[in-house]
C-alpha cells in the first residue's frame, strides 16, 4: 500500500532505521507549492538534502520553460506502483475526472543495464488512452472528425507504391486523406469512399500513372475527370 504507515514503520525497524519512522509519516503528508519542501527539510533535517535540493532546481527549471506554479505540485506521498524507480516520479491528473484523475505517470531509473546495456541514467511515462479521452471529452476539448478531402485508390498493384506518394503529398499539402490497403475493386473503394464521407475518389490506375495523370471522382455530384497530378492538391483542395 503506498500509504501503509504501519508496513513503514515495519520496514524501517527492519533496516534499523526506527528514527526516520516519525519524520516520513510526517514528510508523506506534505504536498503543494515549493515552499513544501523547506517543510520537509525542517522535518527530515540533512537526511535528504540532496534529493530536496534536486526538487527545488526541478521547481527553477520548469518556470524557465513557462510553466505556472500553480499547474503543479509537490507530493511528498506520491510513490509509483513500480519498483524500478530510483529518483523522482510524478503523475499527471485530471481535475475533471474527480476521483480518479490519474491519466499518466513515469519517472527516473536505471533500466538499461538490467538488460546488458550501459548504466546510464533514464526517465519514461506512460499514459492511458481512455483517460485521455476522457479527460478530454470532460474538458470539451475534443474537435469534431474533420472530413475526409480524399480517398486514394490504387488501381492493379502496380500502382500502389506511386498511390502512396501522391497520398503523402496530399496529406503534406494539410489535407486530409486516407488509402486503400486490403485491395478491393474500384466498385467497392468508390462505396468504401463514399460512406468515409470523402469529398473526392482519387483514381490511380497504371495508365494514368504512367502520363503522370489521376481521374478524381466528386463524391456528391459523380462527376469524373482527369486530372495532372502535379495539379492534384490544387484540384483537391478547391
Amino acid at each position: 500500500d503506498k500509504k501503509n504507515l504501519e508496513m513503514l514503520d515495519s520496514e524501517l525497524t527492519r533496516l534499523g532505521r526506527k528514527d526516520l519512522s516519525a519524520p516520513l509519516a510526517k514528510v508523506i503528508r506534505l504536498s503543494g507549492d515549493a515552499s513544501i519542501l523547506k517543510d520537509a527539510e525542517k522535518v527530515l533535517g540533512g537526511t535528504a538534502k540532496e534529493g530536496l535540493a534536486y526538487l527545488q532546481d526541478l521547481a527553477v527549471l520548469l518556470d524557465g520553460y513557462g510553466i505556472s506554479r500553480s499547474d503543479y505540485e509537490f507530493d511528498m506521498g506520491v510513490v509509483r506502483g513500480l519498483d524500478y524507480y530510483t529518483g523522482m516520479v510524478f503523475e499527471i491528473d485530471s481535475p475533471n475526472l474527480g476521483a480518479e484523475k490519474q491519466v499518466g505517470g513515469g519517472g527516473a531509473y536505471n533500466l538499461a543495464e538490467v538488460f546488458g546495456g550501459e548504466p546510464v541514467p533514464q526517465t519514461g511515462f506512460a499514459l492511458g488512452l481512455d483517460r485521455l479521452v476522457m479527460a478530454a471529452e470532460a474538458e470539451g476539448t475534443i474537435e469534431p472528425p474533420r472530413p475526409l478531402d480524399a480517398y486514394v485508390v490504387p488501381i492493379g498493384d502496380g500502382a500502389r507504391g506511386k498511390a502512396i506518394q501522391v497520398l503523402t503529398s496530399l496529406r503534406s499539402a494539410g489535407l486530409s486523406a486516407d488509402i486503400d490497403l486490403v485491395g478491393r475493386g474500384p466498385s467497392k473503394n468508390l462505396d468504401y469512399a463514399n460512406a468515409m464521407g470523402a469529398r473526392f475518389a482519387v483514381l490511380l490506375g497504371e495508365r494514368e500513372l504512367r502520363m503522370e495523370r489521376a481521374t478524381i471522382r466528386e463524391m456528391e455530384s459523380g462527376v469524373q475527370r482527369e486530372v495532372s497530378l502535379s495539379d492534384l492538391v490544387d484540384e483537391i483542395r478547391h
